[in-house]
């Protein structure tokens, strides 16, 4: 009886010290940083990505020196990998989304400082790949906010399929006939 006492006293605190050394190394790779600037506050994670590739294309962000940084390119600090959120000094949300090395992933949303929802956007690798849902807060003869939507495909905009082929329609002849001017002797 007391050998199983013991065994299972002994699992328990081996448990316990590979549960704490698993959330020990999370805590050491990814580092939520927050950056207070006059205007709004931004809290991100960070963490360290081995040396990446870069595309000159693309704007990267990142931290040093205690700021958030996005340089075109390249970049000289650790990327931001992880939630992002940007708040008002009214501690509404101005701006939430992710990042991944250094590049915005996923749904990102921004919010008016009244906490009404202006824009929704996919990015995929630090492209507007997806719909972009802009809400300007403007109410419609219906009662319902007016939403824009656009749709980006790598970042450039995809024009809306048309359903009928464009008809390029003339001045019928007959009218040409009868407006026509004569010719001057």
């Amino acid at each position: 009886m007391m050998n199983r006492q013991l065994l299972l006293l002994w699992l328990l605190v081996m448990g316990a010290m590979t549960a704490y050394g698993q959330s020990y190394e999370d805590i050491l790779q990814n580092r939520k940083v927050t950056v207070n600037y006059p205007d709004h506050t931004v809290t991100a994670y960070l963490k360290p990505v081995q040396a990446i590739a870069t595309d000159s294309q693309l704007s990267y962000t990142w931290f040093s020196g205690h700021y958030i940084r996005i340089t075109q390119g390249g970049y000289s600090g650790r990327l931001l990998h992880g939630y992002y959120q940007d708040f008002y000094l009214s501690k509404n949300l101005k701006e939430a989304g992710g990042y991944k090395n250094g590049l915005k992933e996923g749904v990102w949303k921004s919010w008016n400082e009244e906490g009404l929802l202006k824009e929704e956007v996919k990015w995929k690798h630090g492209l507007k790949h997806g719909k972009q849902l802009l809400y300007p807060g403007i109410k419609n003869a219906a009662g319902a906010d007016s939403v824009q939507v656009m749709k980006y495909r790598k970042g450039k905009v995809v024009q809306p399929k048309r359903f009928f082929p464009k008809i390029k329609i003339g001045t019928p002849a007959f009218i040409k006939r009868i407006f026509h001017k004569k010719a001057a002797k």
